[in-house]
Protein backbone atom coordinates (compact mmCIF):
# COMPACT_ATOMS: atom_id res chain seq x y z
CA UNK A 1 0.00 0.00 0.00
CA UNK A 2 1.09 3.46 -0.83
CA UNK A 3 1.08 6.90 0.78
CA UNK A 4 -2.27 8.77 -0.10
CA UNK A 5 -4.27 6.01 -1.19
CA UNK A 6 -7.01 7.35 -1.56
CA UNK A 7 -10.28 8.10 -3.82
CA UNK A 8 -10.77 12.02 -4.81
CA UNK A 9 -13.53 12.46 -7.22
CA UNK A 10 -13.24 16.03 -8.91
CA UNK A 11 -16.82 17.90 -10.15
CA UNK A 12 -18.73 14.52 -9.62
CA UNK A 13 -17.09 14.07 -13.48
CA UNK A 14 -13.62 12.93 -12.62
CA UNK A 15 -11.33 10.96 -10.09
CA UNK A 16 -8.27 9.94 -8.30
CA UNK A 17 -8.05 6.43 -7.37
CA UNK A 18 -5.28 4.38 -6.09
CA UNK A 19 -3.58 1.38 -7.79
CA UNK A 20 -4.93 -1.32 -5.18
CA UNK A 21 -8.54 -0.74 -6.63
CA UNK A 22 -7.84 0.11 -10.18
CA UNK A 23 -7.78 -3.43 -11.19
CA UNK A 24 -11.52 -4.03 -9.50
CA UNK A 25 -12.59 -1.25 -11.37
CA UNK A 26 -11.04 -1.91 -14.63
CA UNK A 27 -12.38 -5.70 -15.21
CA UNK A 28 -15.85 -5.26 -13.72
CA UNK A 29 -16.67 -2.36 -16.63
CA UNK A 30 -16.87 0.74 -14.42
CA UNK A 31 -14.11 2.82 -15.96
CA UNK A 32 -14.39 4.49 -19.08
CA UNK A 33 -11.91 3.93 -21.92
CA UNK A 34 -8.74 6.83 -22.15
CA UNK A 35 -7.59 5.81 -25.62
CA UNK A 36 -9.04 8.39 -27.68
CA UNK A 37 -8.79 10.98 -24.76
CA UNK A 38 -5.20 11.05 -23.53
CA UNK A 39 -2.72 12.26 -26.77
CA UNK A 40 0.10 10.03 -27.39
CA UNK A 41 2.75 12.48 -26.61
CA UNK A 42 1.27 12.30 -22.72
CA UNK A 43 1.57 8.32 -22.33
CA UNK A 44 5.09 8.97 -24.43
CA UNK A 45 6.59 11.20 -21.04
CA UNK A 46 6.30 8.46 -19.08
CA UNK A 47 9.59 6.61 -18.72
CA UNK A 48 10.25 3.18 -20.15
CA UNK A 49 10.35 1.72 -16.76
CA UNK A 50 7.18 2.67 -15.82
CA UNK A 51 5.70 1.32 -19.10
CA UNK A 52 5.25 -2.81 -16.96
CA UNK A 53 3.21 -0.27 -14.31
CA UNK A 54 0.82 1.25 -17.24
CA UNK A 55 0.61 -1.83 -18.77
CA UNK A 56 -1.00 -3.73 -15.41
CA UNK A 57 -2.31 -1.65 -13.01
CA UNK A 58 -4.03 1.16 -15.56
CA UNK A 59 -5.05 -1.42 -18.94
CA UNK A 60 -6.31 -4.44 -20.13
CA UNK A 61 -4.84 -5.64 -23.09
CA UNK A 62 -3.63 -2.20 -24.10
CA UNK A 63 -6.99 -0.28 -23.49
CA UNK A 64 -5.98 2.21 -21.19
CA UNK A 65 -8.55 2.90 -18.17
CA UNK A 66 -6.53 5.44 -15.52
CA UNK A 67 -2.99 7.29 -16.00
CA UNK A 68 -1.05 7.93 -13.29
CA UNK A 69 -0.66 11.99 -11.59
CA UNK A 70 1.29 10.22 -8.52
CA UNK A 71 3.98 7.18 -8.33
CA UNK A 72 5.06 7.20 -4.30
CA UNK A 73 8.92 6.27 -4.65
CA UNK A 74 9.98 4.23 -1.26
CA UNK A 75 13.22 6.08 -0.73
CA UNK A 76 16.23 5.00 1.43
CA UNK A 77 16.77 7.77 4.33
CA UNK A 78 19.84 8.01 6.29
CA UNK A 79 21.48 9.69 9.66
CA UNK A 80 23.85 11.42 7.79
CA UNK A 81 25.20 12.73 10.87
CA UNK A 82 25.92 9.80 12.65
CA UNK A 83 27.23 8.41 9.07
CA UNK A 84 29.48 11.15 9.30
CA UNK A 85 31.03 10.49 12.87
CA UNK A 86 31.64 7.01 11.87
CA UNK A 87 33.40 7.96 9.06
CA UNK A 88 30.90 5.95 6.79
CA UNK A 89 28.81 6.68 3.42
CA UNK A 90 25.19 5.38 3.29
CA UNK A 91 25.47 1.82 2.74
CA UNK A 92 25.28 1.03 -0.79
CA UNK A 93 25.17 -3.04 -0.71
CA UNK A 94 22.99 -5.78 1.62
CA UNK A 95 26.77 -6.61 3.20
CA UNK A 96 26.93 -2.79 4.43
CA UNK A 97 23.40 -2.91 5.51
CA UNK A 98 24.53 -5.51 8.37
CA UNK A 99 27.78 -4.25 8.61
CA UNK A 100 26.60 -0.47 9.04
CA UNK A 101 24.02 -1.97 11.11
CA UNK A 102 26.19 -3.40 13.89
CA UNK A 103 27.78 -0.23 14.41
CA UNK A 104 24.89 1.74 15.72
CA UNK A 105 22.71 -0.70 16.91
CA UNK A 106 22.40 -0.99 20.95
CA UNK A 107 19.39 -2.65 22.03
CA UNK A 108 20.21 -1.60 25.77
CA UNK A 109 19.23 1.60 24.86
CA UNK A 110 16.83 1.01 21.77
CA UNK A 111 18.90 2.03 19.10
CA UNK A 112 19.24 -0.10 16.26
CA UNK A 113 20.53 -0.16 12.59
CA UNK A 114 16.98 0.06 10.65
CA UNK A 115 13.52 -0.93 10.74
CA UNK A 116 10.40 -0.15 8.89
CA UNK A 117 6.41 -0.36 9.45
CA UNK A 118 5.99 -4.29 8.79
CA UNK A 119 2.35 -4.67 10.77
CA UNK A 120 -0.10 -6.44 8.58
CA UNK A 121 -2.01 -5.89 6.54
CA UNK A 122 -0.60 -3.94 4.00
CA UNK A 123 2.35 -2.85 5.13
CA UNK A 124 4.57 -6.06 5.21
CA UNK A 125 4.35 -6.40 1.66
CA UNK A 126 5.56 -3.38 0.58
CA UNK A 127 9.09 -4.01 2.64
CA UNK A 128 9.18 -7.34 1.34
CA UNK A 129 8.55 -6.06 -2.52
CA UNK A 130 10.81 -3.58 -1.66
CA UNK A 131 13.67 -6.16 -0.49
CA UNK A 132 12.33 -8.85 -3.52
CA UNK A 133 13.02 -5.72 -6.08
CA UNK A 134 16.54 -5.18 -5.22
CA UNK A 135 17.11 -9.26 -5.22
CA UNK A 136 15.81 -9.49 -8.62
CA UNK A 137 12.67 -11.43 -8.04
CA UNK A 138 8.91 -11.42 -8.75
CA UNK A 139 6.80 -10.49 -5.62
CA UNK A 140 3.58 -12.95 -6.34
CA UNK A 141 6.08 -15.88 -8.43
CA UNK A 142 7.23 -16.61 -4.96
CA UNK A 143 10.75 -17.46 -6.81
CA UNK A 144 14.53 -17.69 -5.98
CA UNK A 145 14.21 -13.46 -5.61
CA UNK A 146 11.33 -13.81 -2.76
CA UNK A 147 13.17 -16.39 -1.14
CA UNK A 148 15.56 -14.43 -1.11
CA UNK A 149 14.39 -11.43 0.37
CA UNK A 150 12.26 -12.95 2.91
CA UNK A 151 15.75 -14.87 4.12
CA UNK A 152 17.78 -11.20 4.28
CA UNK A 153 14.56 -10.17 6.50
CA UNK A 154 14.81 -12.69 8.82
CA UNK A 155 18.16 -12.00 8.93
CA UNK A 156 18.22 -8.30 9.77
CA UNK A 157 15.96 -9.52 12.45
CA UNK A 158 17.06 -12.76 13.88
CA UNK A 159 20.31 -13.08 12.62
CA UNK A 160 22.16 -9.85 12.97
CA UNK A 161 19.37 -8.41 15.20
CA UNK A 162 20.44 -4.69 13.21
CA UNK A 163 16.52 -4.53 13.05
CA UNK A 164 13.81 -4.44 16.52
CA UNK A 165 11.38 -7.72 16.54
CA UNK A 166 8.99 -4.88 17.25
CA UNK A 167 8.96 -4.01 13.69
CA UNK A 168 6.68 -6.98 12.49
CA UNK A 169 4.13 -4.89 15.09
CA UNK A 170 4.80 -1.52 13.97
CA UNK A 171 2.79 1.03 11.50
CA UNK A 172 4.08 3.36 9.81
CA UNK A 173 3.94 6.27 12.52
CA UNK A 174 5.43 3.94 15.11
CA UNK A 175 8.42 3.76 12.38
CA UNK A 176 8.76 7.18 12.70
CA UNK A 177 8.80 7.87 16.22
CA UNK A 178 11.59 5.77 16.71
CA UNK A 179 13.50 7.77 13.98
CA UNK A 180 12.48 11.07 15.31
CA UNK A 181 13.66 9.89 18.46
CA UNK A 182 17.27 9.06 17.03
CA UNK A 183 16.75 5.17 17.52
CA UNK A 184 17.14 4.73 13.95
CA UNK A 185 20.57 4.83 11.56
CA UNK A 186 18.95 4.75 8.40
CA UNK A 187 15.43 2.87 6.51
CA UNK A 188 13.27 2.93 4.06
CA UNK A 189 9.84 5.19 4.34
CA UNK A 190 7.55 6.81 2.00
CA UNK A 191 8.38 10.61 1.23
CA UNK A 192 5.60 12.18 4.00
CA UNK A 193 8.23 11.29 6.41
CA UNK A 194 10.24 14.37 4.89
CA UNK A 195 7.05 16.68 6.01
CA UNK A 196 6.72 14.87 9.31
CA UNK A 197 10.15 15.62 10.24
CA UNK A 198 10.24 19.45 9.40
CA UNK A 199 7.07 19.70 11.54
CA UNK A 200 9.61 18.54 13.95
CA UNK A 201 11.15 21.53 14.65
CA UNK A 202 12.95 21.01 17.94
CA UNK A 203 14.55 17.64 16.61
CA UNK A 204 14.82 18.58 12.40
CA UNK A 205 18.14 19.29 10.85
CA UNK A 206 19.06 18.75 7.00
CA UNK A 207 21.56 16.29 8.20
CA UNK A 208 19.28 14.23 10.04
CA UNK A 209 17.56 12.78 6.87
CA UNK A 210 19.16 12.59 4.20
CA UNK A 211 17.92 10.78 0.87
CA UNK A 212 20.67 8.15 -0.27
CA UNK A 213 19.99 5.55 -3.49
CA UNK A 214 18.78 2.24 -2.15
CA UNK A 215 20.53 -0.65 -1.00
CA UNK A 216 21.79 -2.89 -3.35
CA UNK A 217 21.29 -6.76 -3.15
CA UNK A 218 22.17 -9.13 -6.23
CA UNK A 219 19.78 -7.27 -8.91
CA UNK A 220 20.93 -3.76 -7.88
CA UNK A 221 19.86 -0.93 -5.47
CA UNK A 222 16.01 -1.05 -6.32
CA UNK A 223 12.98 0.89 -4.94
CA UNK A 224 9.70 0.14 -6.22
CA UNK A 225 6.68 2.81 -7.08
CA UNK A 226 2.67 2.47 -6.69
CA UNK A 227 0.63 4.88 -6.48
CA UNK A 228 -3.00 7.13 -7.74
CA UNK A 229 -4.62 8.10 -11.17
CA UNK A 230 -7.29 9.36 -13.16
CA UNK A 231 -9.94 7.97 -14.25
CA UNK A 232 -13.59 8.02 -15.68
CA UNK A 233 -16.04 6.24 -13.74
CA UNK A 234 -19.30 4.86 -16.05
CA UNK A 235 -21.62 6.56 -14.15
CA UNK A 236 -19.64 10.03 -14.62
CA UNK A 237 -22.70 12.42 -14.88
CA UNK A 238 -20.96 14.54 -17.68
CA UNK A 239 -18.52 12.48 -19.11
CA UNK A 240 -17.38 14.74 -21.84
CA UNK A 241 -16.42 17.55 -18.85
CA UNK A 242 -14.38 14.57 -17.42
CA UNK A 243 -12.46 13.92 -20.53
CA UNK A 244 -11.78 17.22 -21.10
CA UNK A 245 -10.50 17.60 -17.82
CA UNK A 246 -8.50 14.99 -17.97
CA UNK A 247 -6.75 16.43 -20.99
CA UNK A 248 -6.17 19.34 -18.93
CA UNK A 249 -4.87 18.16 -15.76
CA UNK A 250 -2.40 15.56 -17.56
CA UNK A 251 -0.79 18.68 -19.86
CA UNK A 252 2.77 18.42 -19.62
CA UNK A 253 2.46 22.20 -18.85
CA UNK A 254 -0.79 22.02 -15.93
CA UNK A 255 1.07 19.01 -14.50
CA UNK A 256 4.07 20.45 -13.59
CA UNK A 257 2.20 23.18 -11.87
CA UNK A 258 0.00 20.84 -10.03
CA UNK A 259 3.45 18.46 -8.91
CA UNK A 260 5.04 21.79 -8.07
CA UNK A 261 2.41 22.47 -5.72
CA UNK A 262 1.50 18.88 -4.25
CA UNK A 263 3.51 16.13 -4.48
CA UNK A 264 0.84 14.04 -4.17
CA UNK A 265 -0.27 15.23 -7.76
CA UNK A 266 3.58 14.43 -9.12
CA UNK A 267 4.93 12.08 -10.51
CA UNK A 268 8.00 9.96 -12.78
CA UNK A 269 7.22 12.26 -16.20
CA UNK A 270 10.55 13.17 -17.64
CA UNK A 271 8.97 17.00 -18.12
CA UNK A 272 8.07 17.04 -14.58
CA UNK A 273 11.36 15.86 -13.20
CA UNK A 274 13.09 18.11 -15.65
CA UNK A 275 11.47 21.21 -14.87
CA UNK A 276 10.95 20.96 -11.50
CA UNK A 277 14.87 19.68 -10.99
CA UNK A 278 16.16 22.77 -12.42
CA UNK A 279 14.02 24.63 -10.09
CA UNK A 280 16.03 22.83 -7.41
CA UNK A 281 12.78 21.21 -5.90
CA UNK A 282 13.62 18.62 -3.44
CA UNK A 283 11.49 15.73 -4.36
CA UNK A 284 11.93 16.30 -8.07
CA UNK A 285 15.97 16.22 -7.10
CA UNK A 286 14.68 12.55 -5.60
CA UNK A 287 13.09 11.72 -8.30
CA UNK A 288 15.80 12.58 -10.88
CA UNK A 289 18.54 11.11 -8.24
CA UNK A 290 16.45 7.63 -8.36
CA UNK A 291 15.56 7.97 -11.99
CA UNK A 292 19.04 8.62 -12.94
CA UNK A 293 20.44 5.62 -11.02
CA UNK A 294 17.69 3.16 -12.75
CA UNK A 295 16.45 2.52 -9.24
CA UNK A 296 12.87 2.84 -9.48
CA UNK A 297 11.20 -0.72 -10.46
CA UNK A 298 7.16 -0.37 -10.88
CA UNK A 299 4.95 -2.46 -8.47
CA UNK A 300 4.37 -5.88 -8.39
CA UNK A 301 1.01 -6.57 -10.47
CA UNK A 302 -1.54 -9.17 -9.63
CA UNK A 303 -5.45 -9.10 -10.81
CA UNK A 304 -6.64 -9.13 -7.13
CA UNK A 305 -3.42 -7.38 -5.81
CA UNK A 306 -5.12 -6.70 -2.36
CA UNK A 307 -5.70 -10.69 -2.57
CA UNK A 308 -2.14 -11.45 -3.69
CA UNK A 309 -0.56 -8.91 -1.34
CA UNK A 310 -2.52 -11.09 1.42
CA UNK A 311 -1.18 -14.05 0.67
CA UNK A 312 2.52 -12.86 -0.09
CA UNK A 313 1.44 -11.33 3.97
CA UNK A 314 0.62 -14.36 5.54
CA UNK A 315 3.07 -16.79 4.12
CA UNK A 316 5.91 -14.33 4.99
CA UNK A 317 4.30 -14.06 8.90
CA UNK A 318 4.69 -17.85 8.87
CA UNK A 319 8.35 -17.42 8.37
CA UNK A 320 9.63 -14.79 10.26
CA UNK A 321 7.30 -15.35 13.34
CA UNK A 322 9.07 -18.93 13.42
CA UNK A 323 5.44 -21.23 12.36
CA UNK A 324 6.44 -22.54 9.25
CA UNK A 325 9.94 -23.01 7.00
CA UNK A 326 11.22 -21.09 4.30
CA UNK A 327 11.05 -24.17 1.92
CA UNK A 328 7.15 -24.32 3.24
CA UNK A 329 6.45 -20.82 2.60
CA UNK A 330 7.90 -20.78 -1.11
CA UNK A 331 5.97 -24.27 -1.68
CA UNK A 332 2.68 -22.93 -0.27
CA UNK A 333 2.95 -19.66 -1.31
CA UNK A 334 2.38 -20.37 -5.45
CA UNK A 335 -0.88 -22.61 -4.76
CA UNK A 336 -2.27 -20.05 -2.70
CA UNK A 337 -1.61 -17.42 -5.58
CA UNK A 338 -2.92 -19.70 -7.82
CA UNK A 339 -5.92 -20.15 -6.28
CA UNK A 340 -7.25 -16.33 -6.70
CA UNK A 341 -6.84 -17.08 -10.36
CA UNK A 342 -9.22 -19.91 -10.45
Amino acid sequence: MAPDARTVRIDDTARSTPDDSSPTFMRAGWLEPLNDVIPQETWDDFPPSMQPHIDGFLSIEGERYRIPHEFAVGYFFTRKDWLDEKGIASPTSWDEVIEFGKLFTDPATGVWGTTDGLVKPALLSVYVQYLTAQAGGTLFDFDEGTGVALQFLYDMIYTHKIMPETALNDDYTAQNELYFNDKIAFMRQWPFVINAAEERTDWYAPEKLVVSLPPAGSAGGKTWTGGSGWDIPKFAPNPEGAQELIRFLTRADIAIQLARAQSFLGCLRDSIVTALSAENHPLAQYWQLYADADAVVPRAFHPKVAQAQNVVEDMASLFLFGQASLADVMKEGPQLIAELEE
